[in-house]
């Protein structure tokens, strides 16, 4: 009640108020109901395979709890990200973790000031801060608590994770995925998010995220950067994801396709298959062609329209007779590996040649194959030294699509 008190009043004495309601000060003690009103009954929300969520109220006491216990925890940060998702699927429950958290860090005293407990707390403010946007009454509370942290307690750690959240506070977007544990772990060092952008040729550039930074702002710095022209083509950043381009639309924040990658390669790892699964990765790119022909042809940006032309080759989007690609395919070995010298070989034939051609071809000759009368062709012994199948064991050879 004191705190819907204070939300709803204009000006209220703010110090009057936390000497009469011990309730807002830090508390070491469990609480049995949440600070805000709740929504009655449980939400059909399933947290995982083998567990549901509980009700408004049990999630709220739980989330709290876990709070007091977080400095001894051995790692905090998967805490952190429970009680992210946990808010992400309840959205009811973010402006009750909003004032869990001013709570906690609210009524410090001088012997408390930067603990380890109250520090916990101000780590979990901040990946808040990071991830939700609160309501106008919530967002005007906690922007007054960090305003007096900032003045009482002045360059300690406090105040600086107090200003970090002012800052993300303003700058924060809606969400569609809760962060990552490298944003987690950026967010409580104070810091953005670092990453690795590549493009053809091996060149990578790394970058510096914030939870406001999208896929357009990046393409525009590279672009300056490499100083390639926005108006002879189109670029733009893309998930490059078991062997297949997406593109990434400028408005979407890059945090979220980070979170959504450590998505993916969790759901991979737990996938039964061969090998290592690939990391997702962010690749710059040519989008689409405007005007080709006024690029020069040894700018940076003609290397990129090079490499756009083969991939589109190998992709089979550019009708080619054999015999070109053949040829293309020579030239373009004799690019990656120069000379030919006695032992050498290239690791990825499908660099140079489409490899659904390669088991179309293949699949032409296998029944020759099958009945003697002819040997193992370069076709059959392409796809199995990729480990795509073998004829021995297989009467139909598996069809190769574009992810493969």
């Amino acid at each position: 009640r004191a705190i819907l008190e204070i939300i709803k009043s204009r000006n209220p004495d703010w110090d009057l108020v936390y000497e009469k309601q011990k309730i807002l000060w830090r508390s070491h003690m469990p609480i049995k109901s949440p600070l805000l009103a709740l929504p009655y009954g449980k939400p059909n929300l399933q947290k995982d395979k083998n567990e549901n969520y509980g009700s408004r109220h049990h999630e709220a006491v739980k989330i709290f709890n876990g709070l007091l216990s977080q400095e001894t925890l051995a790692d905090p940060i998967k805490l952190i990200q429970n009680i992210l998702e946990t808010c992400y699927d309840m959205m009811d429950l973010q402006s009750e973790v909003f004032c869990q958290l001013i709570k906690q860090t609210a009524g410090v005293s001088e012997n408390e000031v930067d603990i380890p407990g109250v520090l916990s707390c101000w780590q979990t403010l901040a990946c808040m801060c990071c991830t939700f946007v609160p309501e106008r009454a919530i967002k005007r509370y906690l922007t007054m608590h960090l305003q007096k942290v900032i003045e009482r307690h002045p360059e300690t750690e406090m105040a600086k994770f107090a200003a970090y959240c002012e800052v993300s506070l303003h700058r924060t977007k809606k969400r569609d995925f809760v962060p990552s544990r490298d944003e987690i772990i950026a967010c409580l060092g104070r810091r953005d998010l670092k990453t690795i952008v590549y493009c053809y040729g091996g060149g990578t550039c790394n970058i510096e995220l914030n939870t406001a930074t999208t896929a357009g702002d990046v393409v525009q710095k590279l672009s300056l950067g490499l100083q390639i022209s926005t108006t002879n083509n189109r670029f733009a950043l893309f998930e490059l994801h078991e062997g297949i381009f997406r593109m990434i639309d400028d408005k979407i924040i890059l945090s979220d396709v980070l979170a959504k990658f450590e998505k993916q390669m969790v759901e991979a790892v737990k996938r039964p298959q061969n090998g290592v699964p690939k990391k997702p990765m962010l690749f710059f790119k040519l989008f689409c062609y405007i005007h080709p022909e006024n690029v020069l042809i040894d700018s940076i940006e003609a290397s990129f329209m090079f490499e756009q032309a083969l991939d589109d080759i190998i992709m089979g989007r550019i009708p080619i007779s054999h015999e070109v690609l053949l040829k293309l395919g020579a030239l373009r070995m004799q690019f990656l590996e120069g000379d030919y010298e006695t032992g050498s070989f290239i690791q990825d034939v499908g660099e140079i040649y489409p490899m659904k051609l390669i088991s179309e071809r293949a699949i032409c000759q296998q029944d020759l194959l099958v009945s003697g009368d002819l040997h193992e062709t370069y076709y059959q012994k392409t796809l199995r030294a990729k480990n795509i199948g073998t004829l021995s064991k297989k009467l139909k050879m598996p069809e190769i699509t574009d992810k493969e």
